[in-house]
């Protein structure tokens, strides 16, 4: 219709205006607006806490002016249901031991939710006492589930009351309400509290022990712990008594296993009586209690004594097992565990490397290899004793050893079924060394140094016989005070003393060798030990013909004999000259090594100077080259126009033997020329041998070495006529 349609209606039915969120009873009429043909209203059930029959609300049209009724739709019924909620209950877990941490809870749940705090009944059953099995939180035999949650949940905690009682069960049912309806199937809930009763087995170790065998273990163990402890009766019996032990077994029960612990133990420790006696038991057995069980296999534990034999052992009373031969009487005891009312006769075997009578004596036994001791009657040991002889010879620490042999009433007691004692040889070994066994006439002092071994609490002479082949007093000079026998003494404290010879220098320069012996003689106060003599010898200070060697300038070989020390003129002329500087590599006392060779040449020209050094005998002390100061590299040359000057190094590796000179161990390991251009050439070899006498300073390295120059000439203008040395072999 082209205006608003107004329609009167009829509100009735069994509901209530408290059943909907909006009172739809107050609605008389609706309106359609303008030409629409539909128009709608709405009503919302809300949830009551109420368990009622189903609800209806009816909607009718009244008769109207300006429309008509439809026949067949002139009503509409809502019809409202009951939303009355189903209560259930579950516990999880479902079972636990008495006495467990594990949490607990107890689940209250709505099959609908309900949008005011509901109030359920329930109550509690089972074979479970409260505050004695188990305690409960969060319960109430009116338990509330709050508004729009839907469940709510309560706790429970076991107690341990180490009873054997078995399992317990706590049950809470849901009982009827009025706003409510209890599930038939999951309206009540059993809860199992487990019984962790323990059972006890009892077990010993060793189960059998000699008398004074030492401790002996009891340990009871039980299969579950308990949170307070747990207290255990035992029962002995056997044929042992409390004089058979330390303290009396009685006293040891009751046991306490401590808070949870599965183990406990108990000890005892059998003693040694002077009984003859058969084997005794000792037997703990496992009472019955109301908070434990036994165990059926292992309710008792045996222990066996068995009689102890005495046992019987020896020793030296003296610290470390040694004595020095000479010194006073060492007391050898023999003993046995313990006093009986009968004598031990201890057979003793003698064995050793000492001989009786010859390195010791004995008393208080005999002194046959095989022999005996008695201890007696009520006394625990027996004694002998040892003295130890000097025999004045080198002949080492001696032994003498005693063993127990196992005799009809005793047995050996390990680790002393033996004893050993070490009689050590005291006389001094006299040795003698010398620092150097050649020197040059003048060369220096040589030192000879006697050494004792062992005791140096005292002084001691050493006798020393000064021979060979040199005069005293001409061709050297000693601290010793003559040729022939002499003392010296070894002053207390010290393990060694010293002695010089010094060769003189005397105008022979053809005599041989000559040599100084120096000897140990015999003495009833020391052992002549090894080396027991010494020889230098003394070496004529002209000596060294043969080197050094150089090649002269029609390549002729020559040998230049000089004194060390001392610089020769090998080449002169006005516009070069050429110096060479002898000498023999020494040690720090002055012992020479080899003979004399050239250890330096001084090339001189007009303007400069070229200067060559053989190097000395450490592995890094190579040699040199160097011009007016400054050193040249290997491998590298310097050309000076103004004297027509060329000098180069480099290494060069050669046998000398190969070159022409003499020296079968002789290397060449570098090599320097110098040249006057057109007059001469000089190549300078850098000579190098290993060495291998014994010399202290430079034993700490790994190798030392003898170094020295050779060399060859060329003669490049032969109308010259140079002087010199090497002039002469123009």
């Amino acid at each position: 219709t082209p205006s608003d349609l107004v329609v009167s209606l009829v509100v009735f039915g069994s509901s209530s205006s408290a059943d909907f969120s909006s009172d739809p009873y107050s609605v008389n009429s609706v309106t359609f607006f303008g030409s629409s043909t539909t128009t709608t209203f709405a009503f919302t059930p809300v949830l009551d806490d109420q368990v009622e029959s189903d609800e209806t609300l009816t909607f009718a049209i009244n008769l109207g002016p300006n429309y008509a009724v439809s026949t067949s739709s002139g009503s509409a019924t809502l019809t409202i249901t009951d939303a009355t909620p189903t209560v259930s209950i579950a516990v999880s877990p479902t079972s636990i031991d008495e006495g467990s941490a594990s949490v607990v809870f107890f689940t209250v749940s709505l099959s609908v939710v309900q949008t005011a705090d509901l109030s359920v009944n329930l109550s509690l059953g089972g074979t479970a006492t409260e505050s004695s099995d188990f305690t409960l939180s969060g319960y109430s035999s009116t338990f509330i589930i709050p508004a729009n949650t839907g469940l709510a949940f309560f706790f429970i905690d076991t107690l341990a009351d180490n009873l054997v009682e078995g399992a317990e069960t706590v049950v809470v049912t849901v009982e009827s309400g009025s706003n409510y309806v209890v599930d038939a199937s999951a309206g009540s809930t059993t809860f199992t509290i487990n019984d962790i009763t323990p059972t006890v087995s009892i077990a010993v170790s060793p189960s059998s022990q000699v008398e004074a065998g030492g401790p002996v273990t009891f340990t009871l163990t039980r299969d579950v712990g308990t949170p307070s402890g747990l207290v255990v009766n035992l029962a002995t019996s056997g044929s042992a008594s409390a004089a058979d032990f330390e303290s009396n077994p009685l006293s040891l029960t009751p046991v306490t296993f401590s808070g949870s612990d599965l183990t406990t133990t108990f000890t005892i420790t059998p003693v040694v009586d002077a009984l003859s006696e058969s084997d005794e038991t000792l037997t703990f057995t496992i009472s019955t209690g109301s908070n434990y069980a036994v165990s059926s296999s292992s309710e008792s534990a045996t222990l066996t004594i068995t009689d102890l034999v005495p046992q019987v052992g020896i020793e030296y009373e003296i610290p470390g097992g040694s004595v020095a031969e000479g010194s006073g009487p060492v007391t050898i005891t023999v003993s046995r565990s313990f006093a009986t009312d009968v004598e031990a006769i201890v057979n003793l075997d003698r064995s050793g490397s000492a001989t009786v009578d010859e390195d010791f004596t004995l008393s208080g036994i005999t002194t046959d290899p095989s022999t005996s001791i008695t201890i007696p009657a009520n006394q625990i040991s027996a004694t002998f004793t040892l003295t130890p002889l000097r025999d004045n010879k080198v002949d080492g620490d001696q032994t003498v050893i005693f063993t127990i042999n196992t005799g009809s009433i005793i047995n050996k007691r390990a680790p002393s079924t033996s004893a050993t004692l070490t009689i050590t040889d005291t006389t001094p070994v006299i040795s003698i060394a010398i620092n150097s066994a050649s020197r040059l006439e003048g060369g220096g002092s040589v030192t000879f140094t006697i050494t004792r071994t062992g005791d140096t609490t005292s002084d001691l002479d050493v006798l020393i016989d000064l021979a060979g082949s040199a005069t005293f007093g001409v061709d050297y000079t000693s601290t010793l005070s003559q040729f022939g026998s002499n003392t010296v003494t070894i002053l207390s404290g010290f393990s060694s003393t010293d002695f010089t010879v010094t060769p003189s220098t005397d105008s022979f320069t053809s005599e041989t060798t000559e040599t100084v012996i120096a000897t140990i003689s015999p003495s009833v106060s020391y052992a002549v030990g090894s080396p027991s003599s010494q020889t230098l010898s003394i070496t004529n200070d002209a000596s060294g013909a043969g080197d050094p060697h150089m090649v002269g300038f029609h390549g002729q070989r020559f040998d230049l004999i000089g004194r060390p020390g001392k610089t020769y003129n090998i080449l002169s002329d006005p516009l070069l000259q050429v110096n060479t500087l002898l000498g023999m590599q020494k040690t720090s006392d002055h012992s020479y090594i080899g003979g004399p060779v050239m250890m330096q040449m001084a090339f001189l020209t007009s303007n400069h100077t070229v200067l060559v050094n053989a190097g000395g005998y450490f592995v890094d002390d190579l040699g040199f080259v160097s011009v007016d100061g400054m050193f040249l590299n290997r491998g590298t040359s310097v050309l000076f126009k103004d004297d027509k000057l060329s000098v180069s190094f480099s290494d060069f590796s050669s046998s000398a033997k190969d070159l022409g000179l003499i020296g079968d161990n002789d290397k060449v390991v570098a090599k320097a020329k110098i040249t006057l251009e057109g007059l001469y050439e000089f190549t300078v070899f850098f000579i190098q041998n290993h060495h291998s006498p014994y010399h202290p300073e430079i034993e700490s390295t790994s190798k030392y070495y003898r170094r020295f120059l050779d060399f060859n000439a060329s003669l490049l203008d032969h109308d010259r006529r140079p002087h010199g040395v090497l002039g002469q072999t123009a």
